[in-house]
């Protein structure tokens, strides 16, 4: 069998001419200028788009209620040549308004759930956290004023031993003699 492989000929693989660019007829500039120039703030450009096709639908329907027929080539080509830069920006700011729009709606919406959600629990946690630490810092006073004790330092006795003297040294009242 294997001596039968040899007599048969090689298939070459089958190459495809290269395919043979169209004219583009489709290629719209406004998309390009609306999306691919402004790549730091693509979004905003894509909705920018969307209000010039719909711009762009509007204007076909136009057309063809008017006319009874959709656009010709030349007049797309006339309609895209039209949008000026101050057309544009138009579209491009408004787009900017729709965006912000709808992030204040959806923050709207948001706001009591966030609201909420922030201030859940903390009252009881704050009473909390504050007992805990008054507690520590009074368990803290006693270990230290019984650790003094026992090293012979007496606490109450210094504070007693120093009111005892504040009190001996300040001046005593004399009382009122009535003029002689």
């Amino acid at each position: 069998m294997s001596g039968s492989s040899e007599n048969q000929p090689k298939a070459e693989p089958a190459t495809l001419p290269a395919p043979i660019p169209a004219p583009n007829t489709d290629y719209n500039p406004i998309f390009e200028k609306l999306v691919m120039n402004t790549p730091d703030d693509e979004v905003l450009g894509v909705i920018a788009y969307g209000a010039y096709k719909k711009a762009k639908w509007e204007w076909a329907q136009g057309i063809f209620n008017k006319h009874g027929r959709p656009p010709t080539e030349e007049e797309l080509k006339a309609y895209i040549a039209a949008w000026t830069p101050s057309q544009l920006e138009y579209v491009r700011n408004n787009a900017a308004q729709v965006l912000a729009a709808y992030a204040d709606s959806v923050i709207d919406a948001a706001r009591a759930g966030i609201v909420t959600e922030a201030l859940k629990g903390t009252f009881g946690a704050s009473v909390r956290v504050n007992l805990i630490s008054a507690a520590l810092y009074t368990l803290i006073l006693i270990v230290l004023a019984f650790g003094l004790s026992f090293t012979g330092i007496d606490f109450v006795g210094i504070f007693d031993h120093a009111k005892a003297i504040t009190s001996s040294t300040s001046p005593t009242p004399k009382p009122d003699t009535p003029p002689a």
